[in-house]
């Protein structure tokens, strides 16, 4: 997940994704004044960093919080390359300035960086609950309505350490969403032409609900001439 937000990601069309993008938000802007962590899981593909995304650079998110990071965990990590990775998120500084800090010392720069402001930290693929339990020491809960949004493709995983936690499950698109979607990647605003809506469609079909897998077949079907789609 990139730390720098820009337009084009908010302003990025979420076929299927309108009502999470409402819920997700007002789940982080409003409730109780804990911490609070926003779960979203679903199998691979299905546009979780995606959705992320576009609730990230939302305005009404950016607005709220005073201190927004995020970074990508992944299934093997650095300790201290995470810490550092979102610190550098906070800052934009080098991570060369962190050179030299053992894992504690991080813990505690990270701290003293989000003591008493109000904070959202999105962690990206999260696959086990070590690399939570490594950053929990440097969260603070100031009842500030600070919001950790982590991103996983393990249904249970934020049950090990929040098990009060309501996760938003994500489900693969209808025939329908995978064909809009598939629309709005290749003709945009102008729409597929009707000589191609048939086997368009039959194609949007074949990736079975996966946007990933639509991305992927809208960028080659960019490039194929269209009497060959069949």
């Amino acid at each position: 997940m990139p730390s720098q937000v820009t337009p084009a990601i908010y302003n990025e069309d979420l076929v299927g994704l309108t009502d999470e993008v409402k819920t997700i938000t007002h789940r982080l802007t409003r409730g109780s004044k804990q911490l609070d962590v926003v779960p979203i899981v679903g199998m691979p593909g299905l546009g979780k960093t995606t959705l992320a995304n576009k609730i990230y650079s939302s305005p009404s998110v950016i607005s709220h919080f005073y201190v927004c990071a995020c970074c990508c965990v992944s299934q093997t990590y650095s300790k201290n390359n995470l810490l550092v990775q979102i610190l550098c998120s906070i800052d934009s500084r080098s991570p060369n300035q962190y050179l030299g800090m053992d894992e504690d010392d991080l813990i505690e720069k990270l701290e003293k960086v989000l003591l008493r402001n109000k904070y959202l930290l999105v962690l990206d693929d999260l696959w086990d609950v070590k690399a939570w339990n490594l950053l929990e020491r440097s969260l603070p809960d100031d009842a500030n309505g600070s919001r950790i949004l982590f991103i996983s493709r393990y249904q249970n995983l934020s049950l090990q350490f929040m098990p009060n936690s309501r996760p938003f499950h994500l489900h693969q698109l209808t025939d329908e969403e995978s064909w809009k979607l598939l629309q709005n990647k290749l003709f945009g605003k102008e729409g597929c032409p009707p000589a191609l809506s048939g086997v368009g469609s039959q194609i949007a079909k074949i990736c079975r609900g996966l946007p990933l897998a639509i991305v992927i077949v809208a960028g080659i079907l960019s490039t194929t001439a269209q009497d060959c789609w069949k």
